[in-house]
């Protein structure tokens, strides 16, 4: 219903869009329909005022009864309080319909952002992304809290009032018409203005948002570069660019205004000047041009807040379509097609078979990889810089998805396994991880939300983060602050990897788990480690020599390839690649190999 009127009174500017937001509005119908029946009441409650100002002017007060004036005042006064009654009511279940769009719009997309791909989060930025959510999805809210009331408010008054003038005089009222064709025209001619006005000052305003967001979280290291003044400069002109936007967008708004207004003003103008005319000659009396008078300004009135609307319908029509430009992203994976699962009793085995995978087009990062890890074997996967051993972990818990070639886990293709169903056997503690602006013991728990003291204090033992517990104040209750900016580099790893360890996975990815630890630190992290390990399979991604000769196998990759795997010793007698790896790291204590044997290892999380 609602998409049908705005159809007609704003066909160019709705389509897909309000297609998209009707399937999101169809569940408030009931409170809609309520808005309706609100605005009706109300908007025929105004059309009777001016009708008991007429019978005041031309019957009670002609006979000087004072009965009949208190009967009119009354009326009036009923009336007026009935229209208000009714407006407040509108405006209250316009707010709520309004609230819960903004709800539903939120949870939809950030569930929908959940599901995108690693290619999409590595290109999007975080600050454009968080407008969208937040000041696209508020405007968006306007079209069924504010716009939409409107219009409807618009279309009763509108008709209701031609139709009362048209009973009262008619040849006024023709005089009324021709505005219709003139105002249409008006609003082919600036639909395509401002609606480019309005897509420029919200994308401007989306890279505005990016800026601040970067900025603000990299405030240090730009501090110590030096760098502020340039990034104010910076800032100056994408905030001189955006305010040129909006004015432009103002101007066009503006001007679009005035050459109606002017339109109403003329029309106004006319119906005055006829309607004196007719009550001179007796044509019409004093109340009924007063009345009709009333109504005039009643009508200009919708065809006033017609034009506000044009203007408002088209930044709402900008936010909706940049909502779309990610509902319209393609999710990272389709969980129909999940035809196979993995228990608990999966063969942790992890096997690559020819895969090719590029970031861009032009520029493949895996040029078919082929290797496999066996359960419950310890494999250091090295490689120079840029060689493509991160996005082996990637591509593992299809955070990105294989250009070609075959990833399995216990002999499963995991293209075949959902992705909820993967991650919780086969995980990886990135190079980077993120912490929350929550407590210690909360971020844990997010690896394992049932998770016991005794699991809490299992795995903090085992990365040696039980020696920071000590040292804080609160222990586990101790708050991290924004991105765990409380803990260093080191004490963050640790964290993670606990909180990974709380998955009790079957495969464990862990990439660069000893930077920034000191050699003590390490050596006991990746005891940790192998004490987890019992029958799970751990693949460490590292160029560390200490990490590297703690593991029992090494693959060698070289320009997105395993070109060599063995032991330490054989890999630096025969392998070049391996041989300049080792060339360029430092020297450094080796992890003592662990003395326990296999058997003693079982230790479970």
């Amino acid at each position: 219903m609602w998409q049908q009127t705005a159809h007609r009174l704003f066909p160019r500017v709705v389509s897909s869009e309000l297609s998209w937001l009707g399937r999101r509005v169809r569940p408030l119908l009931p409170l809609l329909l309520l808005n309706v029946g609100a605005i009706v009441i109300g908007s025929s409650l105004t059309l009777a005022d001016p009708l008991i100002v007429k019978w005041l002017i031309d019957v009670a007060l002609p006979q000087k009864s004072l009965g009949l004036v208190l009967i009119g005042t009354v009326a009036f006064c009923a009336v007026y309080l009935g229209s208000l009654g009714m407006s407040f009511l509108a405006t209250f279940v316009s707010s709520v319909v309004a609230q819960k769009l903004v709800f539903r719009i939120r949870v939809s997309l950030l569930r929908h952002i959940h599901r995108l791909s690693g290619r999409y989060h590595g290109n999007a930025q975080v600050g454009e992304t968080l407008y969208r959510l937040e000041q696209d999805v508020e405007r968006v809210a306007e079209l069924s809290g504010d716009i939409l009331p409107a219009s409807l408010h618009m279309i009763v008054v509108g008709v209701m009032v031609l139709v009362t003038m048209s009973v009262l005089n008619w040849r006024l009222t023709a005089l009324v018409l021709p505005l219709v064709p003139i105002f249409y025209l008006l609003q082919r001619r600036y639909t395509g203005k401002l609606k480019e006005a309005a897509d420029q000052a919200q994308a401007q305003s989306g890279k505005i948002n990016a800026f601040l967001q970067e900025h603000l979280a990299g405030m240090l290291q730009l501090q110590l570069l030096n760098r502020i003044g340039t990034q104010a400069r910076r800032f100056a002109r994408l905030a001189a660019e955006g305010a040129r936007c909006h004015v432009r967008q103002r101007v066009t708004e503006i001007t679009f205004g005035g050459a109606s207004v002017s339109v109403i003003v003329l029309g106004m103008s006319l119906i005055l000047g006829f309607g004196g005319y007719s009550v001179t000659r007796g044509a019409l009396t004093v109340g009924g041009l007063v009345a009709f008078y009333g109504y005039v300004v009643r009508l200009f009135e919708p065809v006033s807040i017609a034009i506000d609307l044009q203007s408002r319908l088209q930044r709402v029509g900008a936010s909706v379509r940049r909502i779309l430009e990610i509902v319209e992203q393609k999710e990272a994976s389709n969980e129909a097609v999940a035809t196979k699962a993995l228990g608990r009793d999966t063969v942790p085995a992890l096997e690559f078979r020819s895969v090719w995978f590029a970031y861009s087009d032009d520029r493949p990062v895996l040029r078919g990889m082929t290797f496999r890890v066996d359960a419950g074997e310890t494999v250091a996967l090295v490689g120079l810089n840029g060689s493509g051993k991160s996005t082996v972990g990637l591509l593992a818990t299809r955070w990105f998805e294989p250009t070609a070639g075959e990833i399995l886990v216990g002999g499963v293709n995991i293209r075949d396994v959902s992705v909820r169903n993967l991650r919780t056997l086969v995980t990886l503690v990135p190079q980077d991880p993120v912490l929350f602006d929550a407590t210690i013991r909360d971020n844990l728990l997010y690896g394992n939300p049932g998770a016991t003291d005794g699991d809490l204090s299992r795995v903090t033992g085992l990365t040696q983060l039980d020696a920071v517990l000590r040292r804080l104040p609160r222990g586990l209750h101790e708050p991290l602050g924004p991105q765990g900016g409380r803990l260093s580099g080191g004490e963050k790893k640790r964290l993670a990897l606990a909180r990974t360890l709380l998955q009790k996975p079957k495969v464990l990815m862990v990439d660069e788990i000893t930077t920034a630890l000191d050699t003590p630190t390490a050596d006991s992290v990746m005891r940790g480690l192998d004490l987890f390990r019992g029958a799970n399979t751990l693949l460490v991604i590292s160029h560390r020599p200490a990490t590297i000769l703690w593991a029992e196998r090494i693959l060698v990759v070289e320009q997105g390839q395993v070109v060599d795997s063995g032991p330490h010793e054989e890999l630096l007698a025969r392998c070049e690649a391996y041989q300049r790896i080792w060339e360029v790291e430092d020297k450094e204590p080796p992890v003592e190999p662990p003395t326990t044997g296999r058997q003693d290892r079982g230790l479970n999380v």
